[in-house]
């Protein structure tokens, strides 16, 4: 099974979950000034609320990371990307009850 994590009760999957109804694609893209200060929480953060917006409680291929900009003050971006989608809630329960272990 791909890995798998909790935050904020929004399930991210680096991959799939084959139980889960895909809605849309989302995409973060911290840039700007004090970008360099973000982390990951914040990308997720981001994320999260796109996928409440759609009615979700889980990201598929959850991707992260940070990327340099060579003609930007602040050179760091962090970015990530991911599908939102719905789980069955018997398998966003037995996922979050295996997380919090």
């Amino acid at each position: 099974m791909a890995y798998t994590t909790v935050y904020k009760d929004i399930i991210f999957v680096e991959g799939d979950n084959p139980k889960a109804v895909r809605k849309t694609k989302i995409n973060a893209n911290l840039t700007g000034i004090g970008a360099q200060m973000k982390n990951l929480n914040n990308v997720k953060d981001n994320l999260i609320f796109s996928a409440k917006l759609h009615k979700c409680n889980c990201i598929l291929d959850f991707k992260y990371g940070q990327k340099t900009a060579l003609f930007s003050f602040d050179n760091v971006k962090f970015y990530g990307s991911g599908v939102c989608a719905v789980l069955p809630d018997d398998e966003y329960d037995r996922i979050i009850k295996e997380k919090s272990k």
